[in-house]
């Protein structure tokens, strides 16, 4: 009895902390979907410029922003140690380098984004001045999306996930106005194409800003400080290294050596790409909101010293995860033409990716185990290891990408039909890792988690 009441009651708090998560995410993806439709009607070379840098930029801060991953493995931690000044430095240390960290990458694009465009993507004419107008302009969001994601790792860490929903849908609604208004030009405004998306983009981020900046001096006892602590910074170092090196094997890295093979299919291709991105983005959203579930109450539960609740919390999440997933994905797939025609009206566009809607759908349900696992021993602390394991199966998925989508020509379904193997493989090895570092908890004397060294 006491072990279902446990049970239920762990299930009401990843759904309170998952669902928000959820609902943000939706937010997110109705507004990617809306914006895609917006450049979806401008010129080819628009949509396609756009969609390189939309998606470069995305892996960029996606990596950059796992010190919001930092914030929320050791803050939910020494919140659930009630270390609350030290919570306070490391707040402080983290939200001030993402400040420096957004500068500089802004400079870089300035200095050297047109050179990279051409040398890596291969962008030329129309298409390559595009693209540089876009990066140089929506790059300003960079930083700003990283204050974001520290903000939020904060309302996370204390379970109060509700703040992000409200902050993204009026950051996007406002976004999306921008985006319709210049694009466009309307309502006597001029109309400025990709620049007036990438100006609606950093308007639409700088709003998201101010509303997390306004909660958080709600919700918070301590005040903003520009500040670095030494000792601080060197857990931020130890987690963050481990972290930034498994991402970047596994999403930035790897993301921009695959738009470089799919860079090399054609301009249908790369379209094609950018809508089942959006798709994509659809169906990872409860892996995501369920990860993040994961991570929050794992770390704050080991804080607590409270082992028991970690050993079940990954099963309990998967069960909660796919009960989610099956509807959401049963929907994409209905829907899969209708959701295409919203982003392009290109007749090509929309048909390529009806074709390959199904192996993608597959694809992302054998991603889920892979994502919770890796979620889980990144909560445990287990970082070097799967930073060395996310590149040893980088490189086996970049080759097998290779081999399937440019050597046999099988294009985009060769694309996924790779990363499909990866997943399930990567999934099978996480979770063997786990249960080893599980058998660990009984054979200490002491409540301290032991890890395997490789």
């Amino acid at each position: 009895m006491k072990l279902m009441y446990r049970s239920d009651a762990l299930s009401k708090r990843i759904h309170a902390i998952a669902i928000p998560m959820l609902f943000n995410y939706i937010a997110h993806v109705l507004y990617s979907i809306s914006d895609q439709a917006i450049i979806g009607r401008t010129s080819l070379a628009e949509y396609a410029a756009v969609s390189v840098i939309a998606n470069l930029l995305y892996a960029i801060t996606g990596t950059l922003g796992i010190i919001s991953v930092v914030l929320t493995i050791l803050g939910a931690r020494k919140i659930g140690q009630g270390n609350d000044e030290s919570y306070e430095r490391l707040f402080n240390s983290i939200l001030t380098v993402v400040a420096a960290l957004g500068v500089i990458f802004e400079v870089l694009c300035i200095i050297g984004g047109r050179v990279i465009l051409k040398l890596l993507f291969g962008m030329h004419g129309p298409m390559l001045d595009y693209g540089y107008l876009y990066l140089v302009i929506a790059g300003l969001g960079l930083g700003i999306n990283l204050a974001i994601f520290v903000f939020s790792s904060y309302f996370k860490s204390i379970e109060k996930t509700k703040v992000l929903f409200y902050g993204t849908l009026l950051s996007c609604g406002i976004n999306l106005l921008i985006d319709y208004l210049l694009v466009f030009g309307k309502l006597g405004l001029p109309r400025l194409g990709v620049m007036g998306a990438a100006i609606g983009t950093v308007v639409g981020l700088l709003v998201n800003l101010f509303i997390f900046g306004y909660a958080f001096g709600k919700y918070s006892s301590f005040k903003l400080r520009v500040s670095v602590h030494p000792v601080e910074l060197k857990e931020i170092i130890q987690s963050f290294l481990p972290l930034l090196g498994q991402d970047f094997a596994e999403s930035a890295g790897f993301s921009v050596i695959v738009m470089m093979m799919i860079a090399r299919l054609g301009e249908v291709a790369i379209a094609s790409y950018g809508v089942l991105i959006v798709l994509l983005q659809v169906l990872t959203l409860p892996v995501y909101a369920y990860s993040t579930a994961l991570i929050s109450i794992a770390s704050n539960a080991i804080g607590a010293q409270d082992y028991d609740l970690v050993g079940i919390l990954a099963k309990k999440v998967l069960k909660n995860l796919f009960l989610v997933l099956l509807p959401v994905a049963s929907l994409v797939y209905l829907f899969r033409n209708h959701i295409g025609k919203l982003i392009t009206d290109s007749g090509v566009v929309v048909n390529t990716v009806a074709q390959v809607v199904a192996v993608v759908i597959i694809v992302q349900f054998l991603n889920a185990g892979n994502q919770i696992y890796r979620s889980l021993l990144n909560a445990v602390q287990d970082e070097k290891w799967l930073m060395n394991f996310s590149f040893a199966m980088s490189i086996f998925t970049l080759l097998s990408i290779y081999i399937a989508c440019i050597a046999l020509r099988f294009g985009l379904i060769g694309l996924y039909v790779a990363l499909g193997l990866s997943y399930a493989i990567s999934h099978v090895w996480c979770r063997s890792r786990y249960r080893k570092i599980e058998k660990s908890y009984g054979e200490t004397s002491q409540n301290t988690i032991q890890l395997n060294s490789v």
